[in-house]
C-alpha cells in the first residue's frame, strides 16, 4: 500500500522553485483540478516506476475522489494504461443535494470568501502557521473553521480513540483555493471548473462561466462507488447521480453506519469485505499474483 501525498501539508512544503513561507500566494494557489492533473499522475508514475509494475488501484476518499475523477474526464488517455480500478470512498463531486450545514454556510460567503483571504495574504490554511492566523482567519471567515473542526468528527459511528490520534496529524496544510472550489460547487450544485470570475473565466475558458466536468467522458478506466448513508458531505443523491454519469461504473454500494470520516475512523468497516473481492477481481487471477500495488490520496 502507498500513501500519496497531496501537496501543501506538512510532509510536502517543499518546490524546488517557489518557497511557501515567503512566496504564499503563489504556491498555495491549487485546488482539485490541479492535484488531478499534476499530483495524481506524478505519484501514480512514481509508484509504477518504485515497484515495476504495469497498474496500481487507486483508493481515493473526498478530495482523493475529487482529483481523480477530474483527472480521468480531461486525461484518460494518459493514465487508463496505468490504472486498473478505482475504488471511490465518500466521492466528492456536486453538492447540490448535501446536507452539511457548513458547507452550505461557506457557499454563502462564496465571492467575499476570495476577497478577504486575499485582503489578509494568508493563502495557507490549517498548515504551518494556523496558530498565529487562525484568529483572524476565523474572525473573519467563521466558515472555514467551522468546516474543519467538523469534517473528521467524533461522531456515533467513529472510534474516539482513533478519531484522538487523528488529531496529532489533523487538520493539516490546505490551500484557500481548495475550500474555495469546493463552496462554489455547493452554491452551484454543478461538479464544474473553478470560477475565477466573468473577465478572467473569458480569458481561462472561453466563457463567462465554468465549464461543467463531464464524467461521461470516462470511458476505459473502472469504478468502484461506496457511500456512508450518514454522510452529510457526500450524499447519498449526488453519489447515486455521479456513479449513474459514469459510464465505467462496476460497483455502487451504500453503506450504513457510515458518515464521512469513517473509511479512517469507524467502528464498523466491514464494508471492506466487499472492496477486498473487487481489488482482487481487477488485479488478476492467482495467489501469485505480485502486480497489486495500491494508492490512496484523500
Amino acid at each position: 500500500m502507498w500513501l500519496g501525498n497531496n501537496r501543501g501539508n506538512s510532509y510536502s512544503r517543499k518546490n524546488t522553485k517557489i518557497d511557501p513561507d515567503t512566496q504564499e500566494e503563489e504556491f498555495f494557489s491549487y485546488d482539485f483540478e490541479k492535484l488531478g492533473k499534476y499530483d495524481v499522475p506524478a505519484q501514480i508514475d512514481g509508484v509504477l516506476k518504485k515497484t515495476g509494475v504495469k497498474k496500481v488501484t487507486y483508493f481515493g476518499h473526498s478530495q482523493g475522489t475529487s482529483q481523480i475523477f477530474y483527472a480521468l474526464s480531461k486525461y484518460e488517455d494518459d493514465l487508463k494504461d496505468k490504472i486498473n480500478l478505482v475504488v471511490a470512498f465518500a466521492p466528492i463531486m456536486r453538492f447540490g443535494e448535501s446536507t452539511s450545514a457548513t458547507m452550505r454556510n461557506l457557499s454563502k460567503m462564496e465571492g467575499f470568501f476570495e476577497k478577504v483571504i486575499k485582503g489578509m495574504g494568508f493563502y495557507e490554511i490549517a498548515g504551518k502557521h494556523w496558530q498565529q492566523t487562525k484568529g483572524k482567519v476565523c474572525g473573519a471567515v467563521p466558515g472555514i473553521c467551522d468546516f474543519i473542526d467538523t469534517f473528521m468528527s467524533d461522531s456515533e459511528y467513529n472510534d474516539s480513540e482513533r478519531y484522538k490520534a487523528s488529531l496529532s496529524k489533523f487538520p493539516n496544510g490546505i490551500s484557500w483555493k481548495e475550500l474555495a472550489h469546493y463552496s462554489q460547487e455547493m452554491a452551484s450544485g454543478k461538479f464544474e471548473r473553478f470560477n475565477y470570475g466573468e473577465s478572467k473565466n473569458m480569458k481561462v475558458y472561453g466563457a463567462k462561466t465554468p465549464p461543467t466536468i463531464d464524467l461521461t467522458a470516462i470511458k476505459s478506466v473502472p469504478v468502484a462507488y461506496f457511500v456512508g448513508k450518514q454522510d452529510p458531505l457526500a450524499n447519498l443523491a449526488d453519489v447515486k447521480w455521479a456513479s449513474e454519469q459514469t459510464p465505467t461504473t462496476v460497483h455502487y454500494q451504500e453503506i450504513d453506519n457510515c458518515d464521512h470520516g469513517s473509511y479512517l475512523l469507524g467502528k464498523d468497516m466491514s464494508f471492506l469485505k466487499d472492496v477486498v473481492p473487487l481489488v482482487k477481481k481487477y488485479n488478476g487471477k492467482g495467489k501469485g499474483n505480485k502486480t497489486i500495488r495500491n494508492l490512496w490520496l484523500y
